[in-house]
């Protein structure tokens, strides 16, 4: 009887120790899209045509640069058009299309004006070579939070504006942080959220691409009080 009950037990710690592996890690990109639409608080919903057309111009962007996917990984895809200005995030098989995982507006960067500088078109690393840092939550004279709240993570894509949420959800999973996984120590090892769920298919690449649109799609609308152009 006592060696059922230590059977017992035995398999009941076994089956706890797989229910926590399986909870700490997200494998599959439908549960990162339900996430999305649970937390991420602005978001546009792409139809299927626009999504899919995304989705290649960043396969091709990447085959430009001359990389080669070897298993599935999430990319995002940044579209610089004034006339849309919007982070979509994907997860990119080798050979099949793209998943759409969500998307946000965001702003981009416009030149013409002092320390004011384009985005620029291509394919960027995120790596720790140029590691990601925390917002200290500091206020300014004008007592304007420079980077954000205290402890929001500031990737190192250059000066961008995205809506909060987004940014948590992309700290929280690790999404871009392939490169970061493989760091121990030093600045790029103690950025990582410690309370984390790590993405299975983590990646690193961040495309930003032109569509050239001349008119604004209705699933992109104008920021508030600003008229499309």
């Amino acid at each position: 009887m006592g060696c059922r009950r230590l059977l017992f037990l035995r398999a009941a710690l076994l089956l706890g120790a797989l229910c926590t592996a399986a909870a700490s890690t997200l494998a599959d990109p439908a549960a990162l899209s339900q996430s999305y639409r649970n937390e991420v608080d602005r978001r546009l919903e792409l139809p299927a045509d626009e999504a899919l057309r995304y989705g290649e111009l960043a396969r091709g962007a990447l085959a430009a640069a001359g990389i080669s996917l070897s298993s599935a990984e999430y990319v995002v895809v940044i579209d610089r058009s004034p006339q849309v200005q919007a982070l979509l995030l994907y997860w990119l098989p080798p050979a099949a299309p793209g998943w759409l995982v969500g998307a946000s507006p965001v702003s981009t960067g416009r030149g013409g004006a002092f320390d004011h500088f384009e985005t620029p078109l291509g394919v960027f690393e995120h790596s720790t070579a140029n590691p990601d840092f925390r917002a200290q939550g500091t206020r300014n004279s004008n007592g304007i939070r420079g980077y954000g709240a205290k402890g929001l993570r500031v990737f190192d894509l250059g000066w961008q504006q995205a809506p909060a949420s987004l940014n948590r959800l992309l700290d929280r999973f690790g999404v871009l942080d392939a490169d970061y996984l493989n760091v121990t120590e030093g600045a790029a090892s103690w950025v990582l959220a410690p309370d984390r769920t790590p993405l299975a298919d983590a990646g690193r690449w961040v495309i930003v691409v032109e569509t050239e649109r001349t008119e604004r799609p209705p699933w992109s609308p104008a920021p508030a009080g600003r008229a499309s152009p």
